[in-house]
């Protein structure tokens, strides 16, 4: 039932009504974004009393910012009777149904391309958004009951789920508050270098191939991607994911003194400092005749140097302790298999890791009583020259204007922002898992979380326009502004033969949160009563 109270006082009647709490942060942004106007014209239907298919694509996204537990298409009837959504579209709740919202997705999936470009154009216009510059990354998306394999939904990598059926999105975000402006749906099995194409493709209707700039992680620059960025005259920013032998030798030789200190500092770790070394790398796989040359950084950081040392010696440690276990097996008379020397030779290859192939030697032997004794040893020189590359890693790229050391390392530094973005879609707005059956009506959901998080991302650039701030934090975040509106209520006052009179209880904080970031009095987004 709806949250209603209901009481009188002389010839005066009194209601107070549940509002979805974080509607004052929402709606200013959706409608400044015609998010309904940009479905409507795409998905347009018969005139009549119903809900639009822009109106019910609004109310998932505001379902979606708000409702911490939530089943996409699973019963949103009570949450919209819950908050009282008819003061704000002025349709019944009962038509804000599983059913209702099912058809909206269908409808939407037929012109999913079309919604997202014009939603995309829109909020860069509307917020003054430079999207020259982009991270771009994929990530998994879990479907706990997606019982057919289908061309999206299969196993794949994601998280180390490989036995779970995900999708990926590949997705770009904008460096300048981190706005979604292009994503697409691909195989839980996709890879990374293959989609450079169709993203430039995308990106450069919206920026000039040569303004472009694209800061992608380690899977999305190599040898054939930048080949794709040069043909495109596009720049590119990004981790070498493999090295060849003659870049790890070059890597490791450069001494620390000729390593030169970088500005940026850690906001965790604000004592340790980076380290850069401009000078070029040639990229020549096998089975390539033709070498590129880039520009390059090596990077060295001795906090991560650190940390390499610590995560080999573990590795180290742990594989001893498998290697002390299968000696104790081959001793034990009970343990039959392990008198096998192709069975024990199994578990070993098995027990050491293949970047520790090198550092730990072993011998395996068969003694006079029919048993295998297996010995081992750290192999020191080996271990030293693996530890000459720790806390090194190597930045390519292709950056006009000759950009510093310091310009290029925070450029990719930015590469957090689309991380941050990941972590909204599966914490904030608990995209993960789904639990739709139907293809076409999982990949129209989909967008309408990635317009979740453009909001979600554009109330968040709004705040730091404002320069909010918490008594912990030099940010307030989209996750902090929404807990300083917790709850929202409407009360409407009607004196006998007259109109209901309207007002949105808020705060002093709230107030002025709103008025920082230029949202209006929430009042406005409430249709008059005349009931």
């Amino acid at each position: 039932m709806s949250t209603i109270d209901r009481y009188s006082a002389g010839n005066a009647t009194f209601r107070v009504r549940d509002l979805p709490p974080t509607m004052p942060l929402v709606l200013p942004v959706t409608r400044k974004l015609g998010l309904i106007d940009i479905v409507d014209r795409y998905c347009p239907m018969k005139d009549g009393d119903h809900v639009t298919n822009g109106e019910a694509f609004e109310f998932m996204v505001l379902h979606i910012l708000q409702a911490p537990h939530r089943l996409p298409l699973y019963d949103l009837r009570p949450w919209a009777m819950r908050y009282n959504v008819s003061a704000i579209y002025g349709k019944p709740e009962s038509k804000f149904n599983d059913h209702r919202m099912g058809r909206m997705l269908d409808a939407v999936y037929e012109h999913m391309t079309d919604i997202q470009s014009a939603l995309v154009t829109r909020a860069l216009q509307a917020y003054d958004v430079d999207a020259r510059i982009v991270h771009w990354d994929l990530t998994s998306i879990l479907f706990s009951d997606a019982r057919q394999q289908t061309e999206y939904i299969c196993k794949g990598y994601g998280g180390g789920r490989i036995h779970q059926r995900q999708v990926q999105l590949d997705m770009a975000v904008s460096n300048q508050g981190g706005i979604p402006v292009r994503y697409q749906v691909v195989s839980g099995k996709a890879h990374q270098s293959p989609l450079v194409s169709p993203l430039l493709d995308d990106l450069k209707q919206r920026v000039r191939p040569s303004d472009l700039v694209v800061v992608a992680d380690r899977a999305g620059i190599n040898y054939e991607t930048v080949a794709v960025f040069r043909k495109a005259k596009a720049h590119f920013l990004g981790a070498i994911s493999v090295l060849g032998d003659n870049q790890k030798r070059r890597l490791a030789e450069v001494p620390v003194h000729k390593f030169t200190p970088l500005r940026y500092r850690s906001i965790n770790a604000p004592d340790d400092c980076t380290y850069a070394y401009a000078t070029t790398v040639r990229l020549q796989p096998q089975r390539q005749d033709t070498p590129v040359r880039v520009q390059a950084l090596f990077i060295y950081s001795p906090r991560r140097e650190q940390m390499d040392q610590e995560q080999r010696n573990d590795k180290i440690a742990k594989a001893q302790a498998r290697l002390d276990d299968i000696h104790s097996k081959a001793q034990n008379p009970n343990a039959r298999q392990y008198k096998s020397r192709p069975y024990t030779q199994a578990r070993i290859d098995r027990a050491i890791p293949h970047d520790l192939k090198g550092i730990i030697g072993y011998e395996l032997t068969a003694g006079d009583d029919g048993h295998l004794s297996l010995r081992h040893w750290i192999n020191d020189k080996a271990l030293q020259q693996a530890a000459r590359g720790d806390g090194r890693y190597i930045l390519i790229h292709n950056l006009s204007g000759n950009p510093t050391p310091d310009e290029v390392f925070e450029l990719y530094r930015g590469q957090g922002t689309i991380e941050s973005r990941f972590r909204n879609f599966k914490q904030e707005l608990s995209v993960h898992p789904l639990w739709l059956k139907k293809q076409t009506r999982i990949l129209a959901l989909l967008l309408i979380f990635v317009a979740a998080l453009t909001v979600y991302s554009l109330i968040d650039l709004l705040s730091r326009r404002a320069k909010l701030r918490t008594a912990r934090y030099n940010v307030m975040t989209t996750r902090e502004l929404m807990k300083r509106f917790s709850v929202l209520r409407l009360v409407s006052t009607r004196v006998t033969g007259q109109p209901w009179h309207n007002q949105i209880q808020i705060n002093d904080e709230q107030r002025d949160i709103l008025r920082l970031i230029g949202c209006p009095d929430p009042i406005r987004y409430i249709v008059q009563d005349t009931s």
